[in-house]
């Protein structure tokens, strides 16, 4: 599949989920800013946040991950 198909669905996919997550939260009475913030985890608990990038064209990926517990404290500062 080519690059362009491939952006092609992917931006229709985002569009798709814009619009569906746009009427949902027209339904709530949270601020959006609610859904966009960093809550901490119970305490005892950690909190993963991770994100991938895949190169087109690459069979290698990049993974970051950032664990946190219910001080905002980073495992690596631990």
């Amino acid at each position: 599949m080519s690059a362009v198909i491939r952006a092609s669905k992917a931006h229709s996919e985002f569009e798709l989920i814009s619009y569906i997550q746009s009427k949902v939260l027209e339904h709530l009475d949270v601020p959006l800013l609610a859904f966009s913030t960093w809550r901490k985890p119970f305490p005892g608990s950690l909190k993963i946040n991770c994100d991938v990038a895949v190169p087109v064209g690459s069979a290698k990926a990049i993974v970051a991950m950032v664990v946190r517990n219910n001080s905002d404290v980073s495992l690596s500062e631990l």
